[in-house]
């Protein structure tokens, strides 16, 4: 399949796109972003669920401390970005098994 849809154009960059604006972010704080946007721009899979990890493992270090708020202004966009990241995971998976995508999602026209 050649012409990818704009909604699935939008699906594969958006992630990508909010990894590297949180990588950015996180990167005032530590240079450590930097090495999970690369893992999870080449294995979206493996991205997703760090960054999952990273927004579910700082809520509960944090949880006590601040309110739920603040922890969501952190947490969310990372638990999104990792979403995004498994949705489109998955969506080139099936691509790939169908055959209309020749398994390298990094391809897209």
């Amino acid at each position: 399949m050649k012409d990818k849809s704009l909604a699935y154009k939008i699906l594969y960059y958006s992630p990508r796109i909010l990894a590297i604006a949180m990588a950015l972010f996180l990167a005032s704080f530590s240079f450590d972003a930097f090495s999970i946007k690369t893992i999870a721009w080449k294995k979206e899979f493996t991205g997703g669920m760090l960054f999952i990890a990273l927004g579910l493992g700082y809520t509960i270090m944090v949880w006590s401390q601040l309110s739920i708020l603040r922890v969501l202004y952190l947490s969310g966009p990372l638990v999104l970005i990792g979403v995004l990241f498994l949705i489109c995971s998955r969506i080139n998976t099936i691509l790939s098994e169908s055959g209309q995508e020749d398994g390298n999602s990094q391809q897209i026209k």
